[in-house]
């Protein structure tokens, strides 16, 4: 089960960003001596994806503690350090929207190695929730495919969550 996220823009246009970056998510808590390496830059920043515009941008993930870390997007730099746990979060500033798509780059100050996410856009978010039929798509829906067909939006975007425990 996932949860739905789905954003529309600036006008008609329609654009889209993750749960926890709309919500000003961040690192969250792991337990100690985990096996699983965790990434570099939290997975929620994906290709394609929406940060929201008119607002603090959290950018996140998890490195060696006390490790070097830059974020650079959309002509901003940051700089700042992984705590005694391995998590870093630091904050873009608030950029108007943008349908030009730019790329992040999170870069580690020890051995320069990058995770590089391309085609981000700024825009709105918009968060859709409910019950289970929040999760059938509209292809399912009567007249689904018609709809589709005619649907002239190229910046909305639709993305998934996976459903799970966060500890």
């Amino acid at each position: 089960t996932y949860l739905k996220i789905r954003t529309i823009g600036p006008g008609l246009c329609g654009c889209m960003m993750w749960l926890l970056l709309a919500l000003g998510g961040g690192p969250a808590c792991h337990a100690r001596g985990e096996r699983e390496p965790r990434p570099l830059l939290h997975p929620l920043f994906s290709p394609g994806a929406v940060l929201q515009r008119d607002a603090v941008v959290p950018v996140w993930g998890w490195a060696r503690p006390g490790e070097g870390i830059r974020v650079a997007f959309g002509g901003q730099e940051l700089h700042g350090q992984a705590d005694a746990e391995g998590a870093w979060r630091l904050e873009l500033a608030a950029m108007p929207p943008s349908a030009d798509p730019r790329t992040l780059t999170v870069t580690r100050a020890s051995d320069g190695s990058s995770r590089r996410v391309d085609e981000l856009v700024v825009g709105d978010v918009w968060l859709c929730s409910g019950q289970s039929n929040m999760q059938m798509g509209l292809g399912a829906a009567s007249n689904g495919a018609a709809e589709i067909a005619r649907a002239h939006v190229p910046l909305l975007r639709l993305g998934w969550v996976r459903r799970g425990m966060a500890w």
